[in-house]
């Protein structure tokens, strides 16, 4: 015998529409939410870093100006202590290399030489594991070099595998729930 949903009575029918689409409400909110958080996460990442980068490249401006790599250094150390902080890279104005702390993992270059000679406050640069920063460095408004943070995407990776796994798990739940449910009514 051929089973089609034709067989079935209108009180499963019911059932069985009513269960499909609490699933689906179920899903597709919370696969809403999932990418709402996770570009929110990316978002307040971004925005942390761009502080710390905006306030490291005051405070190193002046071992810079006398070039002074080992200021320079103990300045931006601690801020390796982020677990999420790769690398900092400090430029002088024509973009060469001052300072390099951290581990750049055979990453090429992000920057073009355009980036170098336009001196906006920040640039930002996303790819899929790391966000790069490059900000201006001004001594008495006058532009000295440029400081680059590079971050890990790691963090928000991992906060996104313990949202969905806690996500998936609610699904599953009310799944269960409602078919139990709705083998209890038939």
């Amino acid at each position: 015998m051929k089973h089609t949903i034709h067989n079935y009575s209108i009180k499963t029918k019911l059932i069985f529409f009513l269960s499909l689409s609490a699933f689906l409400a179920l899903f597709i909110s919370t696969s809403s939410t999932l990418v709402y958080y996770y570009f929110d996460d990316k978002n307040r990442v971004v925005e942390d870093h761009i502080k710390l980068a905006e306030v490291s490249g005051k405070n190193i401006a002046a071992s810079l100006l006398f070039l002074d790599k080992d200021s320079t250094e103990n300045i931006l150390n601690p801020i390796l202590n982020d677990k999420n902080v790769r690398y900092i890279q400090v430029y002088d104005t024509n973009g060469a290399s001052f300072v390099s702390l951290g581990s750049h993992d055979g990453e090429k270059d992000h920057w073009s030489k355009n980036d170098f000679s336009n001196h906006e406050n920040v640039k930002t640069l996303m790819t899929w594991n790391n966000i790069h920063l490059l900000t201006s460095i001004t001594h008495a408004n006058e532009h000295i070099g440029f400081l680059e943070i590079k971050i890990s995407t790691d963090g928000i990776k991992e906060r996104m595998i313990e949202q969905t796994v806690v996500s998936s798990m609610i699904i599953l739940i009310t799944i269960f729930i409602i078919m139990f449910l709705a083998f209890c009514l038939v």
